[in-house]
């Protein structure tokens, strides 16, 4: 799974690109690229979980496997023990019967600014419906 998303990742590169470098004066940080672990694959009922925005993340942008890297260390939330989002994650996954940790994770936002908000109406629809269908 993660090179098919690496090979997508790397066909939209230039996208990505051409939307930081539409805001240089602005600390605008991703894209936030999705690399689920295998446990995924191997889950009784896959979950895949869809928050806004990563509230804070790198900006890899000429480096897309460093970029999923980002994604991998996160490890969908395992140290955010205080987090609504995640504590719900982690019950949804039990109630499913999956193990701790073992969904996958993307936003509707791909870029934050300032470490938080989305950027304005910067989206990528191309890129979530193929992500989508990438964790069949």
């Amino acid at each position: 799974m993660r090179n098919e998303l690496l090979s997508l990742y790397k066909e939209k590169q230039k996208n990505f690109k051409s939307i930081i470098n539409s805001f240089p004066e602005d600390d605008l940080a991703g894209p936030f690229l999705m690399s689920p672990g295998e446990v995924y694959r191997g889950q009784p009922n896959r979950l895949l979980i869809v928050g806004q925005e990563t509230n804070g993340w790198t900006s890899y942008v000429d480096d897309l496997e460093k970029q999923m890297g980002t994604y991998e260390g996160f490890n969908v939330g395992i140290e955010y023990y205080a987090s609504p989002f995640w504590n719900i994650t982690r019950k949804v996954e039990k109630a499913l019967g999956n193990e701790p940790y073992s969904c996958a994770w993307t936003n509707l936002s791909k870029f934050d600014l300032d470490a938080g908000r989305r950027y304005g109406n910067m989206k990528l629809p191309f890129l979530k419906s193929t992500e989508f269908c990438s964790m069949k």
